[in-house]
């Protein structure tokens, strides 16, 4: 794919190459090994822009774990709006482990974060949950545990991001240019 991509009368940037991605993401699932390495794992993936880096996640995860998905939007095109469980999306679950870890594409103002988190809480009572995301907005860096890149408060897409579900496919991610 091209260092630039145009949509509308947008244009992209290649900003994080593939290779940096994955290697990011082995080095956190090297971590997670480590932290959950007697105790099992939930792994609750936000759908869909978080398939390719929990994709590339469980192929490193050594511990046992079981995947669970939840599918939330909270954007129209660019726009942030109020958070929707899509299809009547549910977690439905026994707890077979005490340790669940939410694994999002992106952090942005962190509002759908603070609502999964809340969700969750409320329905699994005393369990251990953490927040991995690819990448973070600075601001919202403290709503995770772990995240593989801190960026600026511009749009990405690629790797799973995407502007009217469009360029998910992309293997790197690209930045809004000014």
């Amino acid at each position: 794919m091209d260092d630039v991509i145009n949509y509308n009368n947008l244009s992209f940037t290649k900003y994080i190459e593939h290779r940096k991605i994955i290697s990011k993401i082995k080095d956190l699932s090297n971590k997670i090994n480590k932290m959950y390495q007697n105790e099992g794992l939930h792994i609750i993936g936000l759908l869909d822009g978080c398939l390719p880096t929990l994709n590339e996640l469980i192929k490193h995860i050594l511990i046992d774990f079981d995947v669970h998905m939840l599918k939330v939007s909270s954007y129209k095109g660019m726009k942030r709006g109020k958070i929707n469980f899509i299809k009547d999306a549910r977690l439905d679950f026994d707890i077979k482990y005490k340790n669940i870890l939410l694994v999002d594409d992106i952090i942005d103002s962190g509002k759908t974060i603070k609502e999964m988190k809340k969700y969750i809480s409320q329905k699994y009572l005393d369990v251990n949950l953490k927040v991995l995301s690819l990448l973070v907005k600075t601001t919202s860096k403290n709503l995770c545990e772990w995240y593989c890149f801190e960026i600026p408060n511009k749009y990405v897409i690629g790797y799973g991001m995407d502007i009217n579900n469009l360029f998910r496919e992309l293997d790197d991610i690209y930045i809004l240019k000014e």
